[in-house]
């Protein structure tokens, strides 16, 4: 606002200066027509008062001989009365034309009049802005010298023929005339289990939405893009969806409200969904991928052991090596996945919604890094007009730098002479030849191993422990040898300890106690991801997640492995709403377990403890039989629990 001020002033200024100049030139004018006026006016008194003089004396002129010179001074006097009348009537155009320029001059005051009004009334709207303007100038004087005084430090605009020297240059993707490059481009997306781990009761591709995220627009939509679910093992064949209502493209249609894109369960760990026709994008320029997980009819968890992988369909077309990837889905179930990008830093507008325009910010969504293949290409000749300056170079693990520098100065033709050489043929005299036999004067010390297809023994009967000897000598010891192996256990076959042994280590992949591998203890761990659960007399306690061990049957039993006995452990959460006094117990194969002859119970709560909030934990050694089912029941009362903040695990103790 001061520099519209500033202007406003200086046109206002602008105006009144020609106004003042035309109004000088015009006064200027006047000045000259009074002037001639008054000069007019001067001349037609002479002429009168001649007249009449010339009338009085009538008589004297005709009898004076100065009538000559009198009628000499009348003509003169006419002379310069036509000369005044006729410098009048050239100036007549002239004042005729400053009549129009004072017509012209009154116009323009007009407009300018009105602009000058309407320019008021603007300043006069603004009065709070131009002196907000002029508080925030006045407390930035410093600032804005400082910039000033930086602006004219710095460097010169940089053209084709400038040098451009610098410490460091950082950047995310680097071009140099297309043959320098250290991005790659991609065009495809691929959603699949790239480390097979499976879902969990689904193997399904399920996705809500997936947005790809360049300079703040999701890329996904109005692109022309294409896709199809296919098997892994063979990508080129379009499976189908789960249905209609599934199809391929509901993974891209802006739209988080259907119900999202669902492959056909036929496929199993092979399932995937391709997405091509991207438009070709370098990987750094990615801010964010956004997974919306499909959580409609319970299929949310079929997320699990999926990634996500970014390919180059031209470089790449039976996509064998992704350019990025992101990380595999684990048991984390959650609803909206961030992976983030290098260019993740040049966005601002997250939000804490779902959301079709932004993308959503990390404590919204389960944000992780995407994982990008270092790459640097360069796919024509660098040349180096001037000196290429490097402490170190390195080729594959090696610095030839400091290799060079190990090596020995050229020897050039001339430079090894017999004098330089005085005793190398006597000293190669003395040592071992490698193609001829060697006779040793004096004791040999080998460091390294010493190889030989046969030794020959001059004294065969050695005296200390570091001789070498024959093998007579050898054969003849052990034949003087007698062993009794009748009680020694043996290497190669199956050994039966009568005796309590003691062994310091024993290394071995299995060992077995009664038909039992001890090492197995058959640990079990089963929890939960559901919320409230009511379960009433009789009914089974429920859980739906394999954290450990054998695989839960039915949702709520375990099969042991092995008969014996074994430690069975609860811990439950309980809920909103339960109340009243409550037993649970164990059931064995369709039959409560009563070690006691009478009830025997796991967990026992009254009234009171059978209340939301509270953690109910029990232990108890059972008698198990191999292959029927352990599971926990409701004995007495009713119970609503957590799932997801309870668990049911045991594990192989030893023979009963």
């Amino acid at each position: 606002m001061a520099l519209f001020r500033q202007l406003l002033t200086a046109r206002q200024s602008v105006i009144i200066d020609d106004i003042e100049t035309l109004q000088s030139q015009i006064s200027s004018k006047e000045d000259d027509i009074t002037a001639l006026q008054g000069r007019l006016d001067s001349e037609v008194a002479k002429i009168n008062a001649l007249q009449s003089l010339t009338t009085s004396h009538t008589s004297q002129l005709n009898t004076n001989n100065d009538t000559l010179a009198l009628k000499l001074q009348i003509e003169n006097e006419k002379i310069k009365t036509v000369a005044l009348q006729s410098l009048t009537e050239s100036h007549t155009s002239q004042i005729t034309s400053h009549d129009g320029d004072i017509t012209a001059l009154q116009g323009r005051l007009d407009i300018e009049e009105q602009n000058i009004i309407d320019l008021d009334d603007l300043t006069a709207n603004h009065i709070d802005d131009i002196d907000a303007l002029q508080t925030l100038t006045a407390s930035h004087t410093t600032d804005i010298a400082s910039n000033t005084a930086d602006i004219l430090t710095k460097q010169d605009l940089i053209t084709s023929s400038s040098y451009l020297n610098c410490n460091s240059l950082t950047t995310n993707h680097l071009e140099v005339d297309n043959i320098i490059s250290t991005s790659q481009f991609f065009d495809t997306i691929v959603v699949r289990r790239p480390t097979g781990v499976s879902g969990v009761g689904s193997d399904r591709i399920g996705v809500k939405e997936l947005q790809c995220w360049v300079n703040g627009v999701n890329i996904m939509i109005n692109n022309g893009l294409t896709s199809y679910f296919a098997n892994w093992l063979n990508k080129e064949a379009d499976i189908g969806s789960q249905n209609a209502s599934t199809t391929s493209t509901l993974a891209y249609n802006n739209s988080i409200d259907d119900l999202g894109a669902l492959s056909s369960s036929s496929e199993n760990l092979n399932a995937t969904l391709i997405i091509k026709n991207i438009p070709y994008t370098p990987i750094h320029n990615i801010q964010a991928i956004v997974f919306y997980s499909r959580d409609t009819n319970d299929t949310l968890q079929t997320a699990v052991g999926v990634g996500i992988e970014l390919y180059n369909s031209t470089n790449d077309p039976t996509y064998t090596t992704p350019l990025a990837s992101t990380p595999v889905i684990t048991e984390t179930v959650v609803l909206i996945y961030r992976y983030d990008f290098p260019s993740i830093d040049t966005y601002t507008d997250f939000v804490g919604v779902n959301s079709i325009t932004n993308i959503v910010n990390n404590t919204f969504a389960f944000a992780q890094e995407a994982e990008i293949i270092s790459y640097t290409e360069i796919t024509g000749d660098v040349v180096v007009a001037g000196d290429l300056t490097a402490e170190n170079l390195i080729v594959g693990s090696t610095n030839v730098i400091t290799e060079i520098n190990t090596k020995q100065d050229f020897i050039l033709d001339g430079d090894l002479t017999i004098a330089k050489t005085d005793g190398l043929l006597t000293a190669l005299n003395s040592t071992a030849k490698l193609d001829s036999a060697n006779t040793f004067t004096g004791l040999q010390t080998v460091n390294g191993d010493l190889k030989a297809d046969h030794v020959l023994v001059k004294i065969t009967a050695p005296t200390l422990n570091t001789h070498l000897t024959s093998k007579l000598y050898v054969d003849t010891a052990i034949s003087n040898v007698n062993v009794d192996t009748t009680n020694l256990s043996k290497l190669d076959q199956a050994n039966t300890f009568t005796e309590t042994n003691t062994f310091t280590d024993i290394t071995t992949t299995s060992l077995i106690n009664n038909n039992k591998n001890i090492d197995d203890r058959d640990h079990f761990h089963y929890a939960g991801s559901y919320g409230t659960i009511s379960k009433n007399v009789n009914q089974a306690i429920n859980f739906n997640l394999t954290k450990r061990g054998s695989t839960l049957v039915s949702g709520e039993s375990f099969i042991p492995k092995y008969t014996g006995l074994y430690s069975i452990s609860c811990s439950i959460f309980l809920g909103a709403g339960s109340t009243g006094e409550l037993r649970i117990g164990i059931n064995i194969n369709g039959t409560n377990y009563n070690l006691n002859g009478d009830e025997t119970y796991l967990v026992c709560a009254t009234t009171n403890e059978n209340a939301d909030g509270n953690m109910l934990n029990g232990n108890i050694i059972v008698d198990a039989t191999a292959g029927q089912t352990i599971r926990l029941n409701v004995r007495v009362g009713t119970i609503k629990y957590l799932s997801k903040y309870s668990y049911f695990h045991g594990y192989y103790i030893g023979a009963s």
